[in-house]
């Protein structure tokens, strides 16, 4: 089942193929080449959504592709759980952010990612090969709570402690008193 490659549709392939084509023939046609670009262009989008996949799920990783092939993210994968398949795009759960949305490509290979998911669901909490078991906590009795003068009684929101205007007689922690200043003297000490 592993690796799961998810391509564009064939649709979205030949549409640009066939666009494409038509760009280039008519800029050859009416002599005018600066349409002979673009054509060129969605004539190998066409062809290279056709042979490379747009995302592929490893059993540890989901590698995102580009049309050449080359891997541009990969997101770890601590199982099936890390992802959530909707009806527009694939999400990693861990960040919370998109995969891929879902335009343009596969359906079987879309399918096949649910389908995954979905076995990750059925086993969820039982030990997968060559994995221990999940040790099941019991439950535990809540702490008593000591009682901090500072705070009030338990169970109770501390209160805030009332701010205090500055006296130059008495400086407060962490703060010190302004120097006395000589008429004529540099306030910079020089």
């Amino acid at each position: 089942m592993l690796p799961i490659k998810v391509r564009f549709a064939t649709w979205f392939s030949v549409t640009m193929l066939v666009v494409g084509v038509l760009l280039s023939v008519s800029g050859v046609l009416t002599e005018r080449y600066i349409s002979l670009f673009p054509g060129i262009v969605l004539v190998l989008v066409g062809v290279l959504s056709m042979i490379n996949p747009a995302y592929v799920v490893e059993a540890h990783e989901v590698q995102v592709r580009n049309m050449l092939g080359m891997t541009l993210k990969r997101l770890p994968l601590r199982g099936p759980l890390d992802l959530r398949v909707d009806e527009k795009a694939v999400w990693f759960v861990p960040t919370g952010k998109r995969v891929m949305g879902n335009f343009g490509l596969d359906k079987a290979g879309i399918k096949q990612v649910s389908e995954f998911v979905a076995s990750g669901q059925a086993n969820a909490g039982q030990p997968g090969p060559g994995q221990a078991p999940f040790a099941q906590q019991q439950p535990q009795a809540p702490q008593p709570q000591a009682w901090d003068p500072q705070q009030g009684q338990p169970g109770q929101q501390p209160q805030a402690p009332q701010p205090q205007a500055w006296d130059p007689q008495q400086p407060q922690q962490g703060q010190q008193p302004p120097h006395p200043q000589q008429p004529g003297q540099n306030p910079y000490g020089r």
